[in-house]
């Protein structure tokens, strides 16, 4: 069942994403007798290519094959404690210029660095530039919704934050200071 792969969450909380799955991992690693805290180097990402060919109402014929967007993701695990995020990404985004090629773009979406270990601190703090946690969405839908660009927030922060994963309720806090454009 991929019905999960299909939700798209919010950007949010990544480091806390992947401070959870970085604990998970050794958990599972002890259990099977493996200890090790080797330095890691994990890619990810995805493409999104389009094709298509349309028949104006005047009788004019388009078609074009594009790459629209890719993305390339790094996650680097230095030590037990810190840790680094990047995401870059390009587009296609035309403006009106007649050669789409020389308007493509390329962006560091997200570049931070966490330092935190789940296993030992329910404290953490991250800095570098990430969608800091403010309002939250998801969505069934399989591109991003309208609602993901504005309902989202992407600054070079700092963060500070606490989470105990313990079992039951427990609270979970995280705060965030950066220097706004206005």
């Amino acid at each position: 069942d991929g019905a999960e792969l299909i939700i798209n969450n919010p950007s949010i909380n990544d480091d806390v994403k992947l401070l959870e799955l970085r604990q998970a991992e050794r958990a599972e690693l002890a259990a099977q007798g493996i200890t090790t805290s080797q330095p890691r180097l994990i890619f990810s990402g995805d493409v999104e290519g389009e094709v298509y060919s349309a028949s104006n109402y005047d009788g004019s014929d388009s078609s074009n094959i594009d790459l629209s967007d890719a993305e390339l993701n790094a996650f680097i695990e230095a030590n037990d404690w810190v840790s680094g995020y990047i995401t870059i990404t390009y587009s296609d985004a035309a403006d009106g210029q007649a050669n789409p090629i020389n308007n493509s773009g390329y962006e560091l979406s997200q570049g931070f660095m966490t330092v935190g270990n789940l296993d030992s601190s329910a404290f953490y703090s991250t800095i570098g530039q990430m969608y800091v946690p403010f309002g939250s969405y998801s969505s069934f839908m399989v591109t991003s919704p309208l609602t993901k660009d504005i309902g989202r927030t992407k600054a070079r922060a700092l963060l500070v934050g606490y989470n105990p994963q313990r079992e039951g309720f427990e609270p979970f806090a995280s705060a965030y200071a950066f220097q706004g454009s206005t």
